[in-house]
């Protein structure tokens, strides 16, 4: 934090500068359609008390602007050492943080609710490596449900559910979700009753030694990551991080997330991260997001009755489990040898 040139002392701002993607671990990112900023972006306290970021390229243009009460102005940020950032008012009163906000991910003693900051949900990234808004979200219902969803066009629609925590007896709705100093995502009723959602393994120890966080990742998993501080438990320098645990493993891996991969491919379970794959003779829609659905690399049939049945056969690809998902629908009057029958004849 440096003070602007001339202006009091109070006003600040903050210049955005490169992280070393070695140690990059981002827990916190633009939501929805928030601009992105670019290199030399200023986040700034204004004259007014106002906590603003503009944008680098010479422009000026705000980006983006932290909800405030207009009747209240701000003097100070402070980014806490449990990775909370705070806007201060003159009196100490937190006017801001970005614990209300999170987008993909929770911090130890960060919780989810559904509110009018977070809307009670968690998004996943669109790739590691890439901040727009992807496809899966963990969120608190209006009825207190705890539920994982594939985010299409159409938002939480349930048949797009996945997985979920059955919490609606909860009398009022009011469940919150926390991740813990101790590595466990938690969920809590109104009435203080606590369950867990992800528990570390017995053999790792939690504590002011580690960095971590929880996060819902692209391919639709809720894991936890940890990474020691001064290296690898010695200050070693191994600045990487581990995932510890991966999260609602019998839904989200056995049963898959519906709609995880697009028309025409199918996942796989790779070093416990789900990818997807196209069939020989297929090709990525889109080769930047393997999960877009796979089209065939050759010319398809006619529907005017040029190609000959011939000209094409089935293969079956062993070890398959295609299941009714909002891709495939499943006919209990046709068997194998009509459907041949429809797609090679028909």
């Amino acid at each position: 934090m440096v003070p602007l040139r001339g202006c009091r002392r109070r006003w600040q701002q903050l210049q955005l500068l490169p992280v070393p993607a070695a140690v990059r671990g981002v827990v916190e990112s633009p939501s929805g359609g928030t601009p992105f900023a670019t290199a030399g972006s200023v986040l700034s306290v204004t004259p007014d008390g106002t906590l603003v970021l503009t944008d680098g390229g010479g422009r000026n243009q705000e980006l983006w602007r932290a909800s405030t009460s207009r009747l209240r102005r701000g003097s100070v940020l402070a980014l806490r050492d449990s990775g909370n950032l705070q806007f201060l008012g003159d009196g100490g009163d937190v006017l801001w943080e970005s614990f209300g906000y999170p987008t993909d991910a929770l911090l130890p003693g960060q919780s989810l609710a559904l509110d009018t900051k977070s809307e009670g949900k968690l998004f996943s990234k669109q790739a590691d490596a890439e901040f727009t808004t992807g496809r899966f979200s963990m969120g608190v219902q209006p009825d207190g449900n705890v539920v994982l969803y594939v985010d299409l066009i159409t938002g939480n629609n349930p048949g797009n559910a996945y997985w979920q925590e059955y919490t609606t007896n909860s009398p009022d709705g009011n469940t919150t979700v926390t991740f813990d100093a101790q590595g466990r995502l938690n969920y809590s009723l109104t009435n203080g009753t606590v369950y867990s959602l992800i528990s570390p393994p017995p053999s790792f120890t939690a504590g002011a030694d580690y960095f971590q966080f929880v996060r819902m990742d692209p391919d639709g998993i809720v894991r936890t990551y940890v990474r020691h501080k001064t290296g690898s438990g010695g200050g070693g320098g191994n600045t990487s991080w581990t995932r510890l645990v991966s999260g609602h493993r019998t839904a989200a891996t056995r049963e898959r997330p519906q709609g995880m991969c697009g028309p025409g491919s199918y996942s796989v379970q790779i070093d416990d991260r789900l990818n997807c794959v196209c069939p020989s003779g297929y090709n990525y829609t889109d080769a930047q997001h393997p999960d877009s659905g796979c089209t065939p690399a050759f010319e398809p049939q006619s529907c005017g009755g040029e190609n000959s049945s011939d000209a094409f056969t089935l293969v079956e690809l062993p070890n398959i489990t295609w299941e009714t998902s909002i891709y495939y629908k499943k006919s209990s009057s046709v068997n194998e040898e009509l459907c041949r029958e429809y797609c090679l004849v028909q």
